[in-house]
């Protein structure tokens, strides 16, 4: 009995390691600072895997969170997609980032359907998902 309990126990702490942590009104003042990575075009009309360096920089350290979201050499055909013509960098900048029930941020753009939610994945490192005028899609940045 206390060796399945142990196991139990065990099995839990790596799953939420694996999982990260809530993101809380208490451990929100962590988020600040900026975070770079590669962001995945994972769903386009185009359907090719397509990738882009991102940066998203949280400006503050309570809710509402500020944040500026900025992707860099964006392909052309994932600008088309997106209906903003050619390829480049592309930015939203919001003062509205709110705590959700699943422990995330969203900041909700003011287009219907448009957001970024970030979750925490471990210490200085955060999942991002998005949806930016019909193309969707995740990356992992971590703390610069």
């Amino acid at each position: 009995m206390k060796r399945t309990i142990c196991l139990v126990f065990i099995a839990l702490m790596v799953a939420s390691v694996a999982f990260g942590a809530a993101i809380t009104e208490k451990n929100v003042a962590s988020l600040k600072g900026t975070y770079e990575g590669m962001l995945s075009f994972g769903t386009t009309a185009v359907g090719a895997a397509m990738n882009a360096p991102a940066k998203l920089e949280i400006l503050n350290d309570k809710f509402p969170l500020q944040a500026r979201f900025s992707i860099t050499n964006v392909p052309d055909a994932v600008a088309a997609a997106m209906g903003v013509g050619t390829g480049g960098n592309l930015s939203f900048e919001s003062d509205e980032g709110e705590l959700t029930t699943k422990g995330t941020v969203i900041w909700v753009g003011k287009q219907g359907g448009n957001f970024v939610d970030i979750a925490l994945t471990g210490p200085g490192k955060i999942k991002v998902t998005y949806n930016a005028r019909r193309v969707s899609g995740d990356g992992n940045l971590k703390k610069k």
